[in-house]
């Protein structure tokens, strides 16, 4: 949104200490970084207090029509069939904190079908409707210009974590370590670790998102999830015949 908008670059410097007072509230950080951040940064150290300090440079009425191009807000994801509505609020009942909560992922509901469809998005720019049964004609819209979203792709295989990686191939994704809402408020102890990507990243075929609900042992999307991305990745580029890049691409 921000690139699109022409209220950033990914070469954009912020101040990003560990932690923010907002309201009454605290927004932390979890990956120790450095405390000025360009945007790709903000992206490689998952930094909730960067991406909030940027995110003030939009509206957050424009924040919320990106959510609804990107289909974040549909209830009629795949027609005829049902899938969870996401849970949200309207921009005009967002205080600052819930605002700055919606930049890193907090404050609304979806189901890792939204998530994978508007993830799509950031391949090409332009967002498809979920087809499940053959013969079922999608729809298609733009969402961002064709030089946002390569500049998008291009940093998101720069920023995949190693534990995603395949020899002989450029994957390009994101993690992400949610709280999961119990009782009407995020836990402090149930988590959901994810990894969303695509593959390969010059030219993607495939859109994967990897859920994993409340992991044992670890809570990071790094370690829990993208492990998994990572073989599926595997079997869809064999099942396409995709051979890997020659050596020293």
């Amino acid at each position: 949104m921000l690139l699109e908008e022409g209220a950033a670059t990914l070469a954009t410097r912020v101040e990003a200490p560990m932690r923010r007072e907002l309201e009454g509230w605290t927004i932390r950080d979890i990956v120790p970084h450095p405390p000025v951040l360009t945007l790709e940064e903000v992206l490689r150290y998952s930094s909730n207090v960067g991406i909030s300090l940027l995110a003030e440079r939009l509206p957050k009425e424009t924040f919320f029509a990106y959510m609804e191009a990107l289909g974040l807000t549909r209830a009629d994801l795949l027609p005829g069939i049902r899938v969870a509505a996401p849970l949200f609020q309207p921009p005009e009942k967002w205080s600052r904190v819930a605002y700055a909560n919606h930049t890193f992922g907090q404050g609304f509901l979806i189901t890792p079908l939204h998530l994978a469809a508007a993830y799509g998005a950031l391949v090409d720019g332009v967002y498809r409707t979920p087809v499940l049964l053959k013969g079922t004609e999608g729809r298609s819209w733009r969402v961002f210009s064709p030089a946002t979203a390569q500049a998008l792709r291009e940093a998101l295989a720069r920023v995949a974590v190693p534990t995603a990686h395949l020899p002989g191939y450029r994957l390009g994704g994101k993690t992400g370590t949610a709280q999961v809402v119990v009782n009407g408020r995020y836990s402090q102890e149930v988590f959901t670790a994810w990894f969303a990507g695509f593959v390969p990243a010059d030219r993607p075929r495939f859109t994967v998102v990897v859920a994993v609900h409340y992991p044992k042992t670890q809570i990071n999307g790094s370690q829990v999830a993208a492990p998994i991305f990572r073989e599926i990745a595997a079997g869809l580029l064999a099942w396409a015949g995709l051979p890997p890049y020659a050596e020293g691409r």
